[in-house]
């Protein structure tokens, strides 16, 4: 993280010298411009008020034009996105904070307010913003690593040799946390599930949403609040095994984007589910303690398993009837015979 806040350091001082002024760097490192970007939101009246120390005209005006066209440069624009805003990791690392220490014993960093709010302001607005070219590399690629965050946005990255890869696509496919996802690398195309209770069926290489299924309409459940928590997808043969948050099991049909049926299954919310699709198989893990084994043909439960506490993750091998589930109590992890 040090390196990164050097880094946006090193392009306040790349953009000074560029008009023969890197002698300011640290009179701007002052005034909370951390990185190349931040210099944008220089303005007149602050540079009046808040920077007496620069007293040309001519500098000034230099200052503010550089400033304002600092992100034409997209190395600049990006950067925050690509590598961590620095105004954040300044107070993740060790170095950061004891540089900040250091410095504001110096004076510095006073009135840096007025210059991070239209920042803030910005950085909310155009978060995750992509390069064209790192959208349109995606076919430059045939390895990949996918992850969602807790603000309902799903990522790609692909796996290269650089320490940081570009990101290809940053889509905010749901309104409240990821809960679960899965992708079919062949077709590149994802379905996730998100807490807000809707399921998207998206096209990674088009970067379109296919498909979209809410939970009122698409489970006919009477609870407002209930959300898709866990899936398990098979995109050759088309099947999906999904959780609910009322502990309901639910049989999806890929291809055609529909529900099947509903499985009552559990008294609180499923944590995670497996299908073997060869046997009708499923395995579902909830908070309600149990391990239930479903025949997915006939929406039978075959067994119910009794552990201690909460289940809150859990793998299955069909093939040997095993399953090993998790749990924040005492013991921390059970293996159980299906």
């Amino acid at each position: 993280m040090w390196e990164v806040i050097q880094m946006g350091f090193q392009q306040v001082e790349d953009v000074l010298d560029s008009i023969n002024l890197g002698h300011y760097r640290d009179y701007f490192i002052a005034k909370g411009m951390f990185y190349g970007a931040k210099m944008r939101a220089l303005s007149r009246k602050f540079l009046d008020l808040h920077m007496p120390a620069i007293t040309d005209p001519d500098e000034k005006e230099q200052l503010l034009e550089v400033c304002a066209t600092a992100c034409k440069d997209e190395t600049i624009r990006l950067f925050p996105y690509r590598y961590g805003d620095p105004d954040k990791l300044l107070f993740a690392c060790h170095e950061g904070r004891r540089f900040l220490s250091e410095k504001y014993t110096q004076g510095w960093f006073c009135d840096i307010s007025m210059i991070s709010h239209p920042l803030m302001v910005d950085a909310y607005n155009k978060s995750h913003t992509l390069a064209q070219e790192d959208k349109q590399s995606i076919q430059a690629y045939d390895s990949w690593v996918f992850g969602a965050d807790s603000a309902g946005r799903l990522y790609l990255f692909p796996q290269s040799d650089s320490q940081v890869p570009p990101c290809v696509r940053s889509s905010r496919l749901h309104n409240l946390s990821v809960l679960d996802a899965a992708v079919d690398w062949s077709a590149m195309r994802s379905v996730s599930v998100g807490m807000e209770g809707t399921m998207n069926f998206y096209n990674l290489g088009n970067d379109a949403v296919e498909h979209t299924l809410h939970v009122a309409a698409a489970c006919s459940l009477s609870a407002s609040k209930d959300f898709w928590s866990a899936l398990d997808a098979d995109f050759e043969l088309g099947n999906m095994a999904t959780g609910l948050s009322s502990g309901h099991l639910q049989l999806v049909d890929l291809e055609l984007a529909k529900p099947v049926c509903m499985i009552p299954c559990h008294s609180a919310m499923v944590r995670n589910v497996k299908a073997d699709w060869t046997t009708g198989e499923v395995v579902s893990c909830s908070y309600d303690g149990f391990i239930n084994l479903v025949d997915a043909r006939t929406t039978k439960t075959i067994r119910n398993l009794k552990g201690k506490g909460q289940w809150d993750a859990m793998d299955v091998c069909f093939d040997k009837q095993l399953a090993l589930a998790a749990s924040k109590f005492e013991p921390a992890t059970t293996l159980w015979d299906l």
